[in-house]
């Protein structure tokens, strides 16, 4: 018997919370709106760009693997991490490297040994590689949700009037 009042009470203020958080979400949520609509409308086009992200880190991953992870003069900071010793290890490397975390256990920098060891052809494949991924791909990214924000942003200024 008296749960049926406790229950009752609650749901009164429960109705009344969400009437609150409706005019409050009307007024001054416009901009949050926006920018879960352009969220959720670059999910689709994110899943793609991340599909693509992986298979350019595993094509790179393998690459490494085979070069750098199985020399016969390997790199001794990189190879008693392990950093390249398998592909999917090489893919998060790779990854973190794209990141701007590309450094040993002990802090010293992987881009700066492998230029040491393998000369200018290194270079040149992670500067090629690093501006396909930081310039294109990520890039691709922003400039979708950017996109999308601003057509959300224009439907509901259409709404409005």
């Amino acid at each position: 018997a008296e749960i049926a009042p406790l229950s009752g009470m609650r749901v009164m203020r429960l109705t009344r919370l969400t009437r609150l958080v409706r005019i409050f979400r009307l007024r001054y949520m416009k901009e949050l709106s926006l920018m879960v609509r352009g969220l959720v409308g670059g999910l689709k086009t994110l899943f793609w760009a991340v599909v693509l992200l992986f298979f350019t880190l595993y094509v790179i991953a393998i690459l490494a693997t085979t070069t750098i992870g199985r020399s016969d003069e390997p790199v001794p900071e990189v190879a008693r991490d392990g950093l390249f010793a398998s592909v999917p290890v090489a893919v998060f490397t790779s990854f973190r490297c794209f990141l701007g975390d590309c450094n040993t256990s002990e802090g010293k920098p992987i881009i700066k040994l492998l230029a040491d060891r393998y000369g200018p052809i290194f270079i040149l494949a992670y500067g090629v590689s690093m501006i396909f991924v930081t310039f294109g791909l990520f890039n691709l990214i922003v400039a979708i949700y950017i996109e999308n924000t601003l057509e959300a942003a224009k439907a509901q200024g259409e709404q409005n009037k």
